[in-house]
C-alpha cells in the first residue's frame, strides 16, 4: 500500500498522498476489524446504507490536516517505486533556466557534434565512483537525464576532485564539457559540472 501510494495509484480517493500515508496503519487496522465483522455475520451501517463520512460509515478515522509533500519528494517517491517520473518531471520547473544557458538537449548530441564543447542541464540518474587504469585515480561515469533522454558523463580525476561532493542521484545539474561521439552511444567529458540550484 505504502508503494502504491506513493506511485500515486490511490490519487483518485481526494486525499493527498501525505495523507494517506500517515493514515495507512490506522486504515489497516479499521479494515481488519470490518473483515473480522463480515466473518462473524455483524451487519455494519456501510452494509445497511448509512454513509456518514468518506469512508461509508461512521468510523472514527480522522484525516490528518497535513499539506501534501513538496513536489520534489512525490517525484522522488514515483521514480523509486516505479523507476520513472509520472505526475511531472523535477527540470520542468528549471525549464526556463534551461533554455536560457544550455546549448542544448542530450536528443541533439550526435557524430557532427563531436569534439564540440557543450552546456547540458539535467538530473543525475545514476552515477558509479570509479578508478582510472593507468593511475588508479578516482572517476566517475554519470548518467544524465533531460526532458529529451540520457546521456553519459565521464568525469575524469582532475574534474572530479572538484565535483564529486555534488555527485549525488537525483541532483539538478548543468554540465560543461566536451562531446566524444567515437561510439554509436554520443557521451560527454565534463569540465564543470554546477547545481541548478
Amino acid at each position: 500500500m505504502e508503494s502504491m501510494i506513493k506511485a500515486g495509484a490511490f490519487d483518485g480517493f481526494k486525499l493527498h498522498r501525505a495523507q494517506m500515508h500517515l493514515m495507512i496503519d490506522e486504515l489497516l487496522s479499521y479494515a481488519n476489524g470490518v473483515q473480522r465483522d463480515k466473518q462473524r455475520g455483524q451487519m455494519s451501517f456501510f452494509d445497511a446504507g448509512l454513509k456518514d463520512n468518506a469512508f461509508g460509515d461512521s468510523t472514527k478515522i480522522k484525516i490528518p490536516g497535513i499539506p501534501e509533500w513538496p513536489e520534489p519528494q512525490l517525484l522522488a517517491y514515483e521514480k523509486e517505486v516505479l523507476g520513472f517520473y509520472v505526475s511531472s518531471h523535477p527540470l520542468v520547473r528549471f525549464e526556463r533556466l534551461l533554455r536560457i544557458y544550455s546549448l542544448l538537449q542530450i536528443k541533439d548530441l550526435s557524430k557532427d557534434k563531436n569534439g564540440a564543447e557543450v552546456k547540458i542541464g539535467g538530473i543525475i540518474a545514476s552515477f558509479k565512483n570509479t578508478v582510472t587504469k593507468k593511475t588508479n585515480e578516482k572517476m566517475a561515469i554519470i548518467t544524465l537525464e533531460d526532458l529529451s533522454g540520457t546521456c553519459d558523463l565521464l568525469v575524469f580525476p582532475k574534474v572530479y576532485a572538484q565535483v564529486h561532493p555534488s555527485l549525488v542521484n537525483d541532483s539538478l545539474v548543468l554540465v560543461k564539457g566536451r562531446v566524444d561521439a567515437a561510439q554509436e552511444q554520443p557521451k560527454i567529458i565534463c569540465s564543470e559540472i554546477l547545481p541548478l540550484e
